[in-house]
C-alpha cells in the first residue's frame, strides 16, 4: 500500500488517509527558485458516516459529500528559512462537481490513515479557511490556506462539501503525479520590507444576531501592499481575509466578545491591533411567569366582584396579567380586577394568569367568590337565547341571560320572575325551589313570563 515519493530534498513514506496532511522536510517534492517549496501529501484518507469504523486510506481516491464524506491530508513541511507570504493547496479533481468543496484546519496531526475511521477522525475547526469552486475533471484546482500555514511543522486538512454527490479527488495512492501538493511561497532574503502596515480604523460591530457579529473596518496602508487582515474573538484567531469585512459566528446568545483585527503584509509584518467589543442578541426567551399567588375576593355588591392578587415573577418580567370569570377571557390588567355585570347572589369562578413580552403564560390561579346578596323584594330576571349572555346580570332585558342553566341556578325568592323572550327556543326544563315550571318554550314577540299555573304575557 505505501508507495515512496523521490523529491528535491529527500525521501518520504506516502500513506491514503481520508484526512490530507501536509509534512514539509522528508515530503518536499521541489523547491523552486529558492522561494518556492512544494510539499506531497504525507497522508491522505477519507471517513463516512454511513460506515463509522471503516478506514479508506488504501483507496486511490478521496471522497467529500453532504453525508458526511470527509477527507483528512497530512503535510510535513520544513526548510523555510524566511517567512512565509502564501499557501496554497493543490488536489487533482477525477470528476466535475458543481458544488466544490471547503478547507478546514486540523489542530490533531497524530492519525493513521491506515487506521482512520469516522469514529477516531478528529475535528475540524468551524471556521473555513478557503474554498474550492467549481470542480472541474482531470484537472487540478487550488485553494489559498495561507491562514493556515506559518512556516516549519506538520499540518493536517479536512475537506467537507454540501454537495449531494460524491466528489471524487485523487489520493497518494493512484500515483505521484496526481497526489496533493502543499505549495508555500516564502518571502526572499532580498525582500527588505520591514514596515508593518498601519493599524485598521473605523472597526465597527453591526447586524448582531443569536449566534454572530458582522465586523468592518477602514482599510490600512503599507509601503508595499496589505496582504490580508486577522480577525480574533477574545484573543484567538476567528479568520483571514482580503477584504474589510468578516463575520464571525458560533457565538452565544447574550454574550460580550473581544474583537480585534490586524493587517499583514507579504513580508509579514503585522500592524497593531484594533478592538472592538460588541455583543450578540439576547437569548430568546422561553420561561413564563410564576403563577399569580393569594387571589382573593377585594369587594363586591350585588352586580360585581373585586379581585386582587399578590404580583407574579419572571426571568425578565411580568407584562400583566388575564383574567377569567367562569373560564372565559373577559380582559387584561395588573394586579387587581373589577369583574361586572353579575348577578346578585351568585357564585363564580375567577381566573388568573400572568403573562410576559415575549408572550409567555404562566398556570391560572383560581379560586371561587360570590356577589353581595339580592336586595330584599321581588325580582324580575331576563333570559334571551339570541341577545343574552350567561356572564349578564340578568336584570335587564339588555342584560339578559342566555341559557336555562342561569335561572336554575339563580337563589330565586318568593315574588321573583323570570321573563323569556318570546320567539327565542331553549331545549331543556327549567326548574327552581318550587320545582318544576314547565318545559320552556318561547312564543312570538315581546316578553313571555313563565308562572307554575299559566303564562302571562308581558311587553
Amino acid at each position: 500500500m505505501n508507495k515512496k515519493l523521490v523529491g528535491v530534498c529527500g525521501r518520504f513514506a506516502v500513506t491514503a488517509v481520508a484526512l490530507i496532511i501536509l509534512v514539509p522536510s522528508a515530503g518536499r517534492a521541489s523547491t523552486q527558485s529558492g522561494a518556492v517549496h512544494t510539499f506531497a501529501v504525507q497522508a491522505d484518507t477519507y471517513v463516512s458516516a454511513n460506515a463509522p469504523s471503516k478506514s479508506y486510506g488504501s483507496q486511490p481516491s478521496l471522497k467529500v459529500e453532504r453525508m458526511p464524506k470527509i477527507a483528512y491530508l497530512r503535510f510535513a513541511v520544513s526548510g523555510i528559512a524566511g517567512p512565509v507570504s502564501g499557501a496554497t493547496l493543490r488536489l487533482y479533481a477525477l470528476r466535475s462537481n458543481s458544488t466544490g468543496f471547503d478547507v478546514r484546519g486540523v489542530t490533531n496531526n497524530s492519525w493513521s490513515e491506515s487506521s482512520l475511521n469516522y469514529t477516531t477522525a478528529p475535528p475540524a475547526a468551524q471556521q473555513v479557511a478557503g474554498s474550492s469552486g467549481r470542480l472541474t475533471a482531470s484537472a487540478w484546482t487550488s485553494i489559498d490556506v495561507s491562514s493556515l500555514v506559518s512556516g516549519n511543522g506538520t499540518y493536517s486538512f479536512a475537506l467537507k462539501s454540501s454537495s449531494s454527490s460524491s466528489i471524487v479527488l485523487a489520493s497518494k495512492e493512484r500515483g505521484s503525479a496526481t497526489a496533493a501538493q502543499l505549495v508555500i511561497t516564502e518571502a526572499t532574503a532580498t525582500s527588505a520590507d520591514t514596515t508593518p502596515p498601519s493599524a485598521p480604523t473605523n472597526l465597527t460591530a453591526s447586524g448582531p444576531t443569536t449566534n454572530s457579529i458582522s465586523l468592518s473596518w477602514s482599510a490600512s496602508t503599507d509601503d508595499t501592499g496589505i496582504a490580508g487582515y486577522r480577525v480574533y474573538r477574545d484573543g484567538t484567531l476567528v479568520t483571514s481575509t482580503a477584504q474589510t469585512s468578516a463575520s464571525v459566528s458560533g457565538l452565544s446568545c447574550g454574550t460580550s466578545y473581544g474583537f480585534a483585527v490586524e493587517a499583514y503584509d507579504a513580508a509579514n509584518n503585522v500592524s497593531q491591533r484594533t478592538s472592538k467589543s460588541a455583543s450578540t442578541s439576547s437569548c430568546p426567551d422561553t420561561t413564563a411567569p410564576s403563577a399569580p399567588t393569594s387571589l382573593v375576593k377585594a369587594g363586591s355588591t350585588s352586580s360585581s366582584v373585586l379581585m386582587s392578587w399578590a404580583a407574579s415573577t419572571d426571568n425578565v418580567g411580568v407584562a400583566g396579567y388575564t383574567v377569567y370569570v367562569d373560564g372565559t377571557r373577559v380582559g387584561n390588567t395588573t394586579t387587581s380586577y373589577n369583574f361586572t355585570g353579575l348577578a346578585c347572589g351568585m357564585s363564580y369562578t375567577f381566573g388568573v394568569e400572568a403573562y410576559d413580552a415575549a408572550g409567555n403564560v404562566s398556570p391560572r390561579t383560581t379560586t371561587s367568590a360570590s356577589t353581595s346578596p339580592c336586595p330584599s323584594g321581588p325580582r324580575t330576571y331576563y333570559v334571551d337565547s339570541v341577545g343574552g349572555s350567561d356572564l349578564n346580570a340578568g336584570t335587564s332585558d339588555t342584560s339578559a341571560w342566555k341559557t336555562l342553566a342561569k335561572p336554575n341556578t339563580a337563589s330565586l325568592a318568593p315574588g321573583d320572575r323570570l321573563l323569556f323572550k318570546r320567539g327565542d327556543v331553549w331545549t331543556g326544563e327549567l326548574r327552581h325551589a318550587g320545582g318544576l315550571v314547565r318545559r320552556a318554550r318561547g312564543r312570538p314577540g315581546g316578553w313571555l313570563l313563565l308562572g307554575r299555573g299559566r303564562d302571562h304575557g308581558h311587553r
